[in-house]
């Protein structure tokens, strides 16, 4: 391998989530040569990979709110009106509205 560009050009079917454990296997194995920069890809990655909301009581005004799994965003959506975003507009973590 020349340079990142070519390594960018191979044809790879990865979905986040492989492409984020194989990067921690590199780490772990201590494979790379830049580990910090295939960390941060990694939580990069992570972020991509979408995530279940988790539901919260606001006790000030008794609704239901859904929060984002990675930053507790509350902004998200009110359960009852039934729209959201693919992802949370405070930290970017792809979001699992499930069914």
């Amino acid at each position: 391998m020349k340079s990142v560009k070519e390594a960018l050009n191979i044809d790879q079917k990865w979905t986040p989530e492989q492409a984020k454990n194989d990067i921690e296997r590199y780490v772990l194995r201590s494979e790379l040569p830049a580990v910090k920069a295939a960390a941060l890809a990694v939580m990069a990655l992570e972020k991509q990979i979408p995530q279940k909301l988790i539901p919260k009581i606001n006790e000030t005004v008794g609704d239901i709110w859904i929060c984002c799994p990675n930053c507790l965003n509350a902004a998200l959506t009110n359960i009852f009106n039934g729209k959201g975003f693919k992802y949370c507009p405070e930290c970017g973590q792809a979001l699992d509205w499930g069914e």
